[in-house]
């Protein structure tokens, strides 16, 4: 007959195996979701590090990675920007971002598994969007012989994180307008709000800051709309303090490519337009 303490012990064991197998289970099916939805792995990195790594032909290893266990790395290229912004603004010279597959890693001996985000280093990734998103985090260095291609990055002279060569070349921001402010146009269909008079601007949002903007400033709205307009990365007119862009001249409508209309929850607040969520 087994013994009572060992029976717990047997139970815990088995607990765990089974705990552990289903994790396994649950990480294989996000690596499979997300490998369907996005086929590469991203990683920036700074170029004279790079250039390092492929004079001698060596794995390459991030500064942070004896502290992190593992290179950080994006799948979701639409998060590159936003990474490099928040993480490596700070840091001057030139980056590179190193375009990958997991494939092409895994044919260098190296695993990547797909999780929430982590710290860089001292630094908590507490960017915007960071609950909802899973990154390839590679149980190893980058090989030369593991990148497909290495795209250019693009930076403005305060070391913000523009545009990625033939991956990310232009940005998508929204503005709220309400119905009366959108009558302020000119003859000639410029959109002239109230804020270029007083402060020279029109205020710009990525989508993930609009509607905690929404229900602060313009809660007692009747009417309210969001104008979606793409800028080129070396559009002059559009200046950047932190993560708030500014676009210093009129609008002409004919950049809008699409205008939504915000509805109303039923507790009053404005919700974000369908077709967006």
């Amino acid at each position: 007959m087994i013994k009572k303490s060992r029976r717990i012990h047997w139970f815990v064991l088995s607990l765990l195996l089974s705990l552990s197998q289903n994790f396994a289970s649950a990480s294989e099916a996000n690596t499979a979701e997300y490998l369907e939805k996005y086929p590469y792995v991203y990683h920036l990195v700074q170029k004279s590090m790079w250039d390092e790594a492929l004079k001698t032909n060596t794995t390459y290893f991030p500064p942070t990675y004896t502290q992190d266990n593992f290179t950080h790395a994006t799948a979701n290229p639409d998060f590159l920007l936003t990474i490099g912004n928040h993480f490596y603004q700070e840091v001057k010279g030139d980056w590179l971002c190193l375009r990958m597959s997991v494939d092409s890693l895994a044919a260098t001996g190296v695993q990547t598994i797909f999780e929430g985000t982590a710290p860089v280093g001292d630094k908590e990734a507490d960017f915007e969007g960071t609950d909802s998103e899973l990154f390839p985090h590679i149980l190893g260095g980058i090989h030369p012989l593991a990148v497909l291609e290495a795209h250019v990055v693009s930076r403005n002279k305060s070391g913000r994180f523009l545009a990625v060569s033939d991956v990310i070349s232009s940005m998508t921001l929204y503005h709220i307008v309400s119905q009366k402010e959108l009558e302020t146009l000119t003859s000639d269909n410029i959109y002239s709000p109230l804020s270029i008079a007083l402060e020279g601007y029109i205020h710009f949002s990525k989508l993930d800051l609009i509607m905690p903007i929404a229900n602060d400033a313009y809660i007692d709205r009747e009417v309210l709309y969001l104008l979606q307009v793409t800028f080129d990365e070396d559009d002059e007119d559009l200046r950047w303090i932190g993560d708030n862009p500014d676009y210093y001249r009129g609008l002409d409508l004919k950049m809008v490519e699409k205008k939504f209309e915000f509805t109303r929850g039923k507790d009053g607040r404005w919700l974000l337009p369908e077709s967006l969520q």
